[in-house]
């Protein structure tokens, strides 16, 4: 977790340190200019420069973004749920009113698919579902694929019955939904409502989720 934490740390300075980068060549490019005789040319050049700094900028911010993404699924991946999460616990540290959920849902008999059909069809079923759970969820939630056919959902400021009716709604949708393969979905639910560490708060999730793989096509919920 330490050493996950540390490389967070340091992809979440890199816009900061490239700002500061930008922001140091421009001053230099703009007194270049003023002292220059303010040619033809030397106007061109420093107006491609500039462009060329903007698109430079734009891939840099989509590099950032892409690094906390799944490249399957195009959903965040560990290192933003890290990330958020943290964020989120700490809100809970510093105010007693407020509550977060998580939820971690697991595909019913996914290896039996993958087994089956192949891994190129347990992929688009993969990508099938991150679709529908991203469609389901409100702005404030954020769904991240944790490992293989394992997702997380992150609720803020839901209690446990508003979560799992949210959950609820989401299970069934996929129940029904018309996939190649007919699949369920379980589902561990924790509530917190006061601070507790990230490895402890989805250790608690995941065996709410083992809870529910023994029925199957179910949701296991848990306040703490």
């Amino acid at each position: 977790m330490k050493k996950v934490q540390k490389k967070d740390v340091i992809i979440k300075f890199i816009p900061i340190i490239f700002i500061v980068i930008m922001l140091c060549l421009g001053s230099l490019t703009i007194y270049l200019w003023v002292v220059s005789d303010k040619s033809l040319i030397w106007t061109l050049y420093i107006i491609l420069k500039i462009f060329g700094w903007g698109i430079l900028a734009v891939l840099m911010k989509n590099l950032y973004i892409a690094s906390y993404k799944d490249q399957l699924t195009n959903l965040w991946n560990n290192r933003y749920l890290n990330l958020k999460l943290k964020s989120e616990v700490k809100k809970i540290k510093h105010n007693r009113n407020t509550c977060l959920t998580i939820a971690i849902l697991d595909i019913d008999g996914f290896k039996d698919v993958n087994d089956k059909y192949g891994h190129l069809e347990g992929d688009k079923i993969l990508v099938g579902l991150a679709s529908m759970l991203t469609d389901n969820v409100r702005q404030t939630d954020t769904v991240v694929r944790w490992a293989g056919d394992e997702f997380i959902i992150i609720l803020p400021n839901t209690n446990k019955n508003d979560a799992r009716k949210i959950l609820e709604r989401i299970k069934n949708k996929i129940e029904e939904h018309s996939f190649k393969y007919k699949i369920t979905v379980s589902c561990g639910l924790i509530c917190i409502r006061n601070y507790i560490q990230l490895s402890d708060l989805i250790m608690r999730a995941d065996k709410a989720l083992y809870k529910a793989k023994k029925t199957k096509n179910t949701i296991v919920a848990y306040e703490i």
